[in-house]
């Protein structure tokens, strides 16, 4: 178990960033101590100067990781363009002004100091007499800019490699994921009971049988066309949740309870990937109102937030021993939503007291 989770991570592209990041670092440190080593300074003030070239670097460090692991991640990924540019600029000025007052302090407080000493940063050719505000723009357009954008620039190559990669691994799996979520959606259980409930309305010549074959016919077509789709109107796949439970609903009886709350008016133009959350209904339907003749209840509730879906779906249960096939639905649920949703989800699976409850919250897109 170890070894495979040695031999998964070696072949990770976490493994890449942080080698690179390494090598990165390394240059950087190793340069930079290559320098104080070569320093001529001696006595209390290379104490002094070895605490100062720490700090000094710090800062160059915290404005390149504060852009890569912050600025990148939370505003030009998700497209806030606007913000970024501002908050780059905003954090490449604060930048090139600290070095540039830090560096002047320095040189004061050490006077014996050379200007190369205490980083391997390409800020220190500025002589003693130059005008700090030319040297301030010098630094702003050569240094400063320069590097971050090019730390940028192969974090941002890092970051499409990695997508490029996980968008072929789903287009692989998408086929086998695709049958896999049908075989656990339309199975055999699932048509004999609906075609039980169409045969017996019929018999009684009720008025609803066109209903529910007609509700039967759109999550068909939905599965079979929809589906086939990387992203549908989460209208759409809630509106294939209501059917399913509609039918359902007809062969419970009045102690079996199926609720399912859902404002359709509140909702935004949101996409998901279709056949995400039927799984999730239909384990609690199957494993709830199945089990439990009497005084049996399911709860579906979804709810939309700007862009975050929030689906919670609880039911009672009567423990039974599970057959070997149990929660194959689940984990597909879970699969899908590793692959299509990295990052973008938190799914929370809870049971207790005989009751089993899904937590499900997605940030969408539009």
């Amino acid at each position: 178990m170890i070894l495979k989770k040695v031999t998964s991570f070696l072949k990770s592209y976490l493994l890449i960033r942080i080698l690179l990041n390494a090598v990165f670092l390394y240059i950087w440190i190793h340069g930079t101590i290559d320098n104080f080593n070569h320093s001529g300074i001696k006595g209390k003030e290379r104490d002094l100067l070895l605490m100062h070239t720490i700090v000094y670097n710090a800062a160059l460090l915290a404005t390149l990781y504060i852009n890569t692991l912050v600025f990148i991640p939370k505003l030009l990924l998700r497209k806030k363009y606007v913000l970024y540019c501002i908050g780059l600029f905003t954090s490449i000025v604060l930048h090139t002004a600290i070095l540039v007052f830090y560096r002047e302090y320095i040189l004061d407080v050490i006077p014996s100091i050379k200007t190369y000493d205490f980083s391997y940063y390409s800020a220190f050719i500025r002589s003693r007499g130059e005008d700090t505000f030319h040297f301030f723009v010098y630094l702003f357009y050569n240094t400063s800019c320069f590097t971050i954008l090019q730390f940028s620039l192969v974090f941002l190559g890092q970051h499409f490699f990695i997508a490029i990669r996980q968008n072929e691994l789903i287009r692989q799996q998408q086929t086998e994921i695709e049958l896999s979520v049908l075989k656990s959606q339309i199975n055999p259980h699932f048509l004999f009971n609906v075609l039980n409930n169409i045969y017996s309305l019929s018999l009684k010549g009720s008025d609803q049988t066109p209903e529910v074959v007609m509700r039967l016919s759109e999550i068909l077509r939905y599965m079979l066309y929809e589906a086939k789709h990387e992203l549908v109107p989460l209208k759409k796949e809630i509106q294939m949740i209501r059917d399913y439970a509609d039918i359902e609903q007809m062969r419970l009886s009045k102690e079996q309870v199926l609720t399912m709350n859902f404002d359709e008016a509140q909702t935004p133009p949101l996409q998901i990937a279709p056949l995400l959350l039927i799984p999730f209904v239909e384990n609690a339907i199957k494993h709830g109102t199945n089990s439990i003749a009497s005084g049996a209840y399911v709860f579906i509730d979804i709810k939309v937030t700007d862009t975050t879906l929030y689906f919670s779906c609880k039911n009672n249960y009567k423990p039974v021993p599970a057959p070997k096939d149990s929660g194959l639905g689940l984990a597909n649920a879970g699969k899908r939503l590793q692959l299509l949703y990295p990052g973008k989800h938190v799914l929370d699976i809870k049971r207790q007291n005989n009751t089993f409850e899904v937590l499900l919250s997605i940030q969408l897109s539009l």
